[in-house]
């Protein structure tokens, strides 16, 4: 089992959990975890090693600015093993998608830090997201479309945005990141069945 997996093992619970609460697919969530993990670099171990470090120094909201590797908003610079970006948790925050947060008044910034570099809060982060795609699409105003059971769309859209390049329409096209995603659901569903590392 490599590190990747070994990750998703131990995160099971919470996967299965965050799954069931925003009724989206098990394996989707694991396997778009499993995929902004294997695309991690340096500078995203960078970023979450200084905004952790700021969060215990003094707070971001002090007027520290995150890492000067890219000229982007902190909005839209995204952390921990979720890869999501700021602005999504403000997004599911305010949707009331997930709780908000002990002290958001006051320092959302550092409270939405907080969660993204919390491990185990991704599968939360993640199906919550999933669960705001899927509405979406299907609240659309001109009557909307089905994707709940189309994983190689939501797996697209996770890291395209909420309606992808195209916006929403009655026939979105996955991209290769998407159908990688799909393919990686499979090796996901061996990681749920083991019963320890060394099954899988």
């Amino acid at each position: 089992m490599t590190k990747n997996e070994r990750l998703i093992f131990d995160l099971r619970s919470q996967i299965t959990r965050a799954a069931n609460q925003y009724t989206v697919n098990r394996d989707l969530v694991a396997a778009i975890i499993y995929d902004e993990l294997t695309r991690r670099d340096w500078k995203d171990d960078a970023q979450d090693i200084e905004a952790g470090a700021f969060l215990m120094a003094q707070g971001v909201t002090k007027g520290v600015h995150l890492l000067a590797l890219t000229a982007m908003r902190i909005e839209d610079q995204s952390f921990g093993i979720s890869q999501m970006n700021v602005g999504t948790v403000y997004e599911l925050v305010a949707a009331g998608l997930i709780p908000t947060p002990n002290g958001w008044t006051y320092n959302k910034l550092d409270q939405t830090l907080l969660l993204l570099l919390n491990k185990e809060m991704a599968p939360t982060l993640v199906a919550a997201r999933l669960r705001q795609t899927i509405d979406y699409w299907k609240n659309w105003k001109k009557g909307g479309v089905d994707i709940s059971n189309r994983p190689e769309i939501l797996g697209t859209l996770y890291s395209k945005g909420l309606t992808g390049d195209n916006g929403v329409n009655p026939n979105p096209q996955p991209n290769a990141r998407g159908l990688e995603i799909v393919k990686t659901m499979s090796a996901m569903k061996w990681i749920f069945k083991a019963r320890s590392p060394d099954d899988f």
